[in-house]
């Protein structure tokens, strides 16, 4: 009788041992996953952080192209883009003159600067104020305080905005992009093929800058609505995420 209760606690002492041991192992594995589960968060995001900063910053420059660009084009449409200024000392042009004498004086001045033009015509519109018809483009001469302004396509400085995707390509290499939603991965790709099509389009209208002015403002108002989108999608991709 007495070997039988012994044999009966005995028994009892190995199932609490057994119960005790398979939650230990459970907890362990559920502390393991919940500390997984945080440093998977921690990762998303860092990675998510990062990301918006670097949309934070493209965003600022290309707000900053858009407000240059918008004014540029402005200027070449209504023909007050300042080419060069010169002083009139400097020039040898006698803008006192008859508009004959002028436009000899002004045609020697302009084969010692560019060479010899294929179209050449000089017209006083104004007191102080001269259209030059050059080749396929015009210039607009306005003479103040003994400066010589020069006005029309040319000379045209870009601005491009410098769009950075350092840390989305870093993401992309590191399959980092699979530990976030669809969704917000989803944005994020669109908003980087718009700033490599931005990109390109950038390269193109420098090399149009190159090898001259020809349909530059087409272009420049190509670039100007490219900027002007991706300033948009920005707003809206942050809203979100």
């Amino acid at each position: 009788m007495k070997k039988k209760i012994k044999l009966s606690a005995r028994i009892k002492d190995y199932l609490i041992q057994s119960i005790l041991l398979a939650f230990s192992v459970l907890l362990a594995l559920v502390l393991n996953e919940w500390r997984q589960s945080i440093k998977t968060d921690d990762v998303i995001d860092r990675v998510k952080s990062s990301i918006i900063s670097e949309v934070q910053h493209n965003q600022k420059t290309i707000e900053e192209a858009l407000k240059y660009h918008d004014m540029l084009i402005k200027n070449l449409l209504e023909n007050n883009h300042l080419i060069d200024s010169i002083p009139v000392s400097e020039l040898g042009v006698d803008f006192t003159a008859s508009e004959k004498v002028l436009k000899d004086q002004m045609y020697n001045t302009l084969i010692q600067m560019n060479g010899f033009p294929d179209k050449y015509n000089f017209s006083q519109v104004g007191e102080n104020h001269f259209i030059v018809q050059l080749d396929n483009f015009n210039v607009t001469i306005k003479v103040e305080d003994e400066i010589a302004k020069f006005y029309g396509v040319g000379n045209i400085q870009l601005k491009p905005a410098d769009v950075f995707n350092t840390t989305w390509q870093t993401a992309q290499a590191t399959n980092a992009l699979v530990l976030l939603d669809y969704q917000t991965v989803d944005l994020f790709a669109d908003v980087y093929r718009k700033q490599e099509q931005y990109a390109k389009l950038t390269e193109k209208i420098l090399d149009m800058l190159y090898t001259g002015n020809q349909g530059i403002i087409p272009a420049l108002q190509d670039l100007r609505n490219k900027e002007k989108y991706l300033s948009e999608k920005y707003v809206e991709l942050l809203s979100v995420v």
